[in-house]
């Protein structure tokens, strides 16, 4: 679990490659996780404080839940985008989601499904300026003589 919690936070904006079962589900859990004690769990001995310093504590919970919420958005899409590559879908079916109640639903499915080895198309990374021929330089920098 270790391994998939670090390789999600390394890879945090990353949509280009693949994500297994494993590393998908296992980075949910490290980004859920702590939100659901933070929004559940923690505030509940918080109500054992005084008035005032209940309503601090709360504040400073909720502004702490909602920073580590901001910042799950960007990692949570590339593993979900990654993820949809492994079973060889475009990373764009994501946005099914969208689609009132059916959408979840497809979505879910096709994350859940098992892992396609002609998702190693999304693997191949594009060669550097340098190894590739003249023709396939860049058309907007000027021809080395």
């Amino acid at each position: 679990m270790d391994q998939a919690a670090s390789r999600f936070w390394r890879k945090y904006a990353t949509f280009s490659g693949r994500a297994g079962r494993s590393e998908f589900w296992f980075a949910y859990l490290v980004a859920i996780l702590p939100l659901f004690l933070g929004n559940v769990v923690l505030p509940l001995p918080l109500q054992l404080l005084p008035e005032a310093a209940y309503r601090i504590a709360l504040l400073v919970l909720l502004l702490a839940t909602t920073g580590y919420a901001v910042a799950l958005i960007v990692p949570l899409l590339a593993v979900t985008w990654r993820r949809l590559h492994d079973v060889n879908s475009s990373g764009g079916l994501l946005f099914f989601a969208l689609i009132p109640v059916i959408g979840p639903i497809m979505l879910l499915i096709n994350l859940a499904g098992a892992s396609d080895p002609d998702g190693a198309r999304f693997d191949v990374a594009r060669a550097p300026a340098a190894s590739r021929p003249a023709a396939e330089a860049d058309p907007l920098m000027p021809a080395q003589p």
